[in-house]
């Protein structure tokens, strides 16, 4: 079987292959028909074939197919995250040392944008727009009320608006 093809799909090719096999009067021990099986898989299915082998399963056919196709789907989806998370660049400066940079710009006029830990959320800008808004405590525009500098002053001071 080669990576990318369907395991479900080679597991039935096996198995009518031994029922060939078997159909020739030729006696194949569960044991023997599973690691044909089990061999035949390519290396993305190492960490199942370790595992089962570690449990000393002993399914029928049908069953360990059952099994390497729900563990194919799992690998499908563990590689939509890998790529998804995988952003981090390499610089490397004129004096030969390598930097490494947490973000990159594409483009000169595309905003830099911070990689989120988890890749579901979308990626925010690394500074705010606040030229529209206006300090709730000052009302100056220019800034919001956690940096208006009388309201931390106020707060430092011990004379704050009572709220938390």
């Amino acid at each position: 079987m080669r990576d990318g093809a369907s395991v479900h799909e080679h597991g039935l090719k096996v198995i009518g292959l031994v029922d060939k096999l078997v159909g020739m009067d030729l006696i194949l021990p569960s044991e023997l028909t599973t690691d044909v099986l089990l061999l035949s898989l390519p290396s993305s299915f190492d960490p199942f074939v370790v595992n089962f082998n570690m449990n000393k399963m002993e399914p029928t056919l049908e069953e360990l197919v059952n099994m390497l196709v729900t563990f194919e789907s799992t690998i499908k989806k563990e590689k939509l995250v890998l790529y998804v998370g995988s952003s981090s660049g390499t610089k490397i400066d004129p004096h030969g040392k390598g930097k490494k940079s947490s973000f990159q710009s594409p483009k000169k006029n595309v905003p830099l944008l911070r990689q989120s830990p988890n890749p579901v959320v979308a990626a925010r800008p690394v500074k705010a727009d606040k030229t529209g808004d206006v300090c709730h405590h000052c009302k100056k525009p220019g800034h919001w009320k956690r940096n208006c500098k009388e309201y931390l002053a106020q707060k430092s001071s011990g004379n704050g608006d009572g709220k938390k």
